[in-house]
């Protein structure tokens, strides 16, 4: 008899997303210009929403991407220039640490098999690291890593950056943004857009990476 997993698909529409399409096409917010007055408003709008909902601290950036694995490509474009560190346990956590190694980064990975959790004492992050990848609801299995095991990450490599992925899991988990570095989700799950966070010291990164 095969397994049976309760995993995070792709979501249910609201019930009042129609009607905000309608109203879009009503208004022709599709086709306004993106330096236009409008958009500014719609896109402040948009931000300052999620800052509330999300409690992002007004010292992180954020910005909107197309897809997760854009996301995880500006992470470790961004802030990974020899050497990024992936917790893997499943398909999406694998893309990740794929990623990386498409672009050409020496990457160490710690792998357990899809549906299992990690053991922080098992994990040995080298000195060279400069990004640890986190998926924290790995969609493929529906297996969560507790936020309280990221922060102690952050608490014991406090030199590294931490990059969360929380594409199946947003807006419901509470992610206290003020201990860990990079946060995103994607379009197909709890939002329609995508969104990537990140704290100063990433902005700094990304200047000095090459």
């Amino acid at each position: 008899m095969g397994n049976i997993f309760f995993t995070p698909g792709p979501s249910q529409l609201y019930p009042t997303v129609k009607k905000h399409l309608l109203y879009a096409l009503r208004e022709n917010i599709p086709s306004i210009s993106h330096r236009g007055q409008r958009f500014q408003e719609i896109y402040e709008g948009t931000v300052s929403g999620l800052r509330q909902l999300l409690n992002i601290p007004d010292s992180h950036r954020v910005y909107f991407l197309t897809s997760g694995t854009e996301a995880m490509e500006r992470c470790v474009e961004n802030c990974v220039e020899k050497e990024s560190f992936h917790l893997v346990n499943g398909s999406f956590s694998k893309r990740f640490y794929n990623t990386a190694l498409e672009l050409r980064k020496k990457s160490q990975i710690h792998e357990v098999a899809p549906g299992a959790g990690f053991a922080l004492s098992d994990i040995t992050i080298s000195k060279h690291t400069e990004l640890i990848c986190v998926t924290q609801n790995e969609t493929s299995t529906g297996v969560q890593v507790p936020m309280s095991d990221v922060y102690r990450l952050k608490k014991q490599y406090p030199d590294k950056l931490i990059a969360l992925d929380i594409v199946s899991s947003a807006p419901y988990v509470n992610v206290d943004f003020k201990k860990v570095d990079l946060v995103f989700f994607s379009v197909q799950k709890g939002f329609g857009f995508g969104s990537y966070y990140c704290e100063p010291r990433c902005i700094r990164k990304s200047k000095t990476t090459q």
